[in-house]
């Protein structure tokens, strides 16, 4: 466990854009003594204190990169509806996937359109990875505005090697298209 927790951190603690470029001495062609000083390190975490006191040092970390959030984009009045669906398109895109398979947001649907939107604002502002369902959610807060479309929500399973998933993606009609 302590040789993966060291290529985690390596990946981290990298100014490199690619996870895959580096390994867990720090990159290829690193001294070593170059690449113990690049690795941060998180501290064991046994009690709220250690808790706390591993936030501050996360806080006051140097060497972490620092994260990009996403802008969204506005537009004047005459902008076509379809341009502005494309550039929605590529700013839900600028999130990454969430691979972990947990939630970072409250998804319940039945709460209602200020349930939506409120989860939406949360997820421009911690810019976390998302899945389908906070695309949606995203989809829809970001074309509220625009009421020349008409949107519904499409959800489907695919299933891969016996495991079966679930899918929801936002289907947008404009002038009959």
């Amino acid at each position: 466990m302590g040789d993966d927790r060291a290529a985690v951190t390596a990946v981290l603690a990298s100014p490199s854009p690619s996870p895959l470029a580096v390994g867990a001495a720090g990159g290829a062609g690193a001294s070593s003594k170059q690449a113990e000083e690049d690795v941060w390190t998180m501290p064991e975490v046994r009690t709220k204190e250690d808790l706390d006191a591993a936030v501050e040092a996360i806080k006051r970390a140097a060497k972490l990169p620092h994260k990009a959030y996403p802008q969204v984009p506005t537009f004047r009045k005459d902008t076509p509806a379809r341009r502005r669906l494309q550039t929605l398109q590529r700013f839900i895109n600028s999130f990454e996937y969430n691979y972990t398979g947990r939630n970072y947001f409250d998804l319940r649907r039945n709460l209602g359109m200020t349930h939506i939107c409120q989860t939406a604002r949360k997820i421009i502002a911690e810019a976390l990875p998302i899945q389908c369902v906070e695309a949606v959610f995203l989809g829809v807060y970001l074309t509220m505005g625009m009421e020349d479309l008409q949107r519904i929500p499409l959800s489907f399973r695919s299933t891969i090697d016996g495991i079966q998933f679930r899918h929801i993606v936002l289907a947008i009609e404009h002038e009959d298209r």
